[in-house]
C-alpha cells in the first residue's frame, strides 16, 4: 500500500476517500491520531489516484468533490468517529486563550454574584450617576461590560466573545485582545452614559468592537475572521442600524444601542489603524 496524504481534518479525509472510490479507485483510511492516511491498496493506480489527490488539496471544497462524496460514502467504525469528536474539541479548546477564557469566567462570576449571592454589588459596578463619583471608583468606567442581567444576555455575549476574541488572542496575541477589549470598553461605555446617562450593562459593545476590527483587519489581508459567513459581518451592521432606529427596543426591549454604535466604531477604527 502506498500513502497517497495525510489530513488533519476528518471530513474531507472521508471526502477524499469517497471522491477516490467514485473513480474506481481502490483506497481506504488508515488509523486517526489527529490525522487521517489515504493510502491506495492497488499500486497501479498510483498515477490517477496521485492526480486526484492533487486537484482535491488544491480545492477541498469544490462542489464535484461533495457531490461524488455523497455518491459514493461509506461510514467508518464508530470509534473513529468518538476519536475524531475527542480531537476537535481538544483542538477547539487549544484555540481559546487566556484573556478570552478568563473574561468568561469573571463575567459568569460576577452574574452569579449579583444574581443571587450580593445583589448590591450591582449598583457598586454600573456607571454612577454622577462622574464626579469616578474619581473614588474609576474602575466604574469599565466594569459595566462584566455585567448581565438575564441568562441568555449573557449567553449571547459570551459566545461572541468567544468567537471572535480567540481568533484576535491566538492571531496576534492576548496584549492586543487585552487592549482592544479595554479601549472598546472605555468608549462604548462612555458614548452609551453621555447618550442615555447610567443603567445599562453588558460586554455586547465590546463584542461589537471585536467584530469591526476583525472586519477592518480583513480588508488590510489579515485572514483571522477566515471561516466566518461574509453574511455575519452585514447583520451585524443592519443589527446596530436597527438598533439607532429604536426598533430593536420595541421588539425585544430596551438595549444599550450607543454602546453597540460607539463599540463597532471603536474596533473598525483601530482594525485599521494597528
Amino acid at each position: 500500500m502506498i500513502e497517497l496524504a495525510r489530513l488533519s481534518d476528518l471530513r474531507q479525509a472521508l471526502v477524499l476517500r469517497d471522491v477516490l472510490q467514485a473513480r474506481g479507485i481502490s483506497c481506504r483510511i488508515n488509523g486517526w491520531s489527529g490525522q487521517a492516511r489515504i493510502v491506495l491498496i492497488q499500486t497501479a493506480q498510483l498515477e490517477e489516484a496521485q492526480a486526484v489527490v492533487d486537484s482535491f488539496l488544491k480545492d477541498p471544497n469544490h462542489p464535484q468533490f461533495r457531490r461524488a462524496s455523497w455518491q459514493s460514502g461509506t461510514l467508518l467504525p464508530q470509534n473513529v468517529y468518538r476519536a475524531a469528536e475527542q480531537q476537535y474539541w481538544r483542538r477547539l479548546l487549544g484555540q481559546t486563550g487566556l484573556v478570552t477564557t478568563l473574561v468568561m469566567l469573571v463575567c459568569c462570576l460576577v452574574y452569579l454574584l449579583t444574581q443571587y449571592i450580593e445583589p448590591s454589588l450591582l449598583h457598586r459596578l454600573l456607571m454612577p450617576e454622577q462622574l464626579v463619583d469616578l474619581r473614588a471608583a474609576p474602575y466604574r468606567l469599565l466594569t459595566p461590560v462584566l455585567v448581565h442581567l438575564n441568562g441568555w444576555h449573557l449567553l449571547l455575549n459570551l459566545l461572541w466573545w468567544w468567537e471572535f476574541g480567540r481568533r484576535i488572542e491566538m492571531a496576534q496575541g492576548s496584549h492586543r485582545l487585552i487592549l482592544l477589549g479595554l479601549w472598546c470598553a472605555l468608549v462604548s461605555d462612555i458614548a452609551q452614559y453621555e447618550w442615555s446617562g447610567p443603567g445599562f450593562a453588558g460586554l455586547s459593545g465590546v463584542v461589537l468592537g471585536l467584530a469591526g476590527y476583525l472586519a477592518s483587519q480583513g480588508l488590510r489581508g489579515q485572514v483571522m475572521n477566515a471561516g466566518l459567513p461574509k453574511g455575519l459581518w452585514w447583520m451585524l451592521a443592519v443589527s446596530v442600524i436597527l438598533g439607532m432606529t429604536g426598533l430593536l427596543d420595541a421588539w425585544i426591549g430596551p438595549m444599550a444601542n450607543t454602546a453597540h454604535l460607539a463599540g463597532l466604531l471603536a474596533g473598525v477604527i483601530a482594525g485599521l489603524l494597528v
